[in-house]
């Protein structure tokens, strides 16, 4: 059995810094996907609100990427909103894990000073936003103007703190 070194941890350092981010990365990720789960798909409902968001991303990128406004979609295409409203809750549930996942790592090992847990976060938060970037392309290569009316905020949240958590976190191993 190996020992482990009494590391020291303080909030208010470098690395405090980059776990506060991804903690509070983690609980948008687990509120998002809950919110989903209730407000926005409503288990057990027969009838969706189109108007509260997109299929993927806003109602507006939608409306303009499938030539028609998304409340006609819904209502005239119920096979469609079916497969997106379950596509939907596989990734609530995803980002439901994933946001349990993080704060988990982050509250049990980043803050122990581990470094194989800390670049595990900031890798898995890297493929989160691969993943909305490779969505968002396809909605520019058809020649949809995004702005801030994109996906969840966990996302653009994400895009901000990711860069700077993983910098701060890096010198706060001491890696520098």
């Amino acid at each position: 059995m190996t020992t482990r070194t009494a590391f020291d941890f303080q909030w208010i350092s470098r690395l405090g810094i980059a776990a506060v981010l991804f903690l509070s990365h983690g609980r948008c990720l687990i509120i998002a996907g809950l919110l989903v789960f209730w407000l926005y798909r409503k288990p057990g409902s027969t009838k969706r609100n189109a108007g509260w968001g997109g299929l993927i991303l806003s109602a507006r990128a939608v409306s303009a990427l499938l030539g028609r406004p998304v409340v006609e979609i819904v209502q005239e295409d119920q096979i469609l909103t079916t497969v997106v409203d379950l596509i939907m809750n596989v990734s609530a549930g995803l980002w439901l894990a994933f946001g349990i996942f993080e704060t988990a790592l982050v509250w049990f090992d980043v803050r122990e000073g581990t470094a194989w847990a800390f670049w595990t976060v900031v890798l898995a938060t890297l493929a989160v936003l691969a993943s909305w970037a490779s969505i968002s392309w396809q909605f520019i290569r058809c020649g949809v103007r995004l702005g801030f009316d994109l996906p969840p905020v966990a996302f653009i949240y994400a895009a901000m703190i990711t860069p700077i958590a993983a910098v701060l976190g890096w010198i706060g191993l001491g890696h520098v």
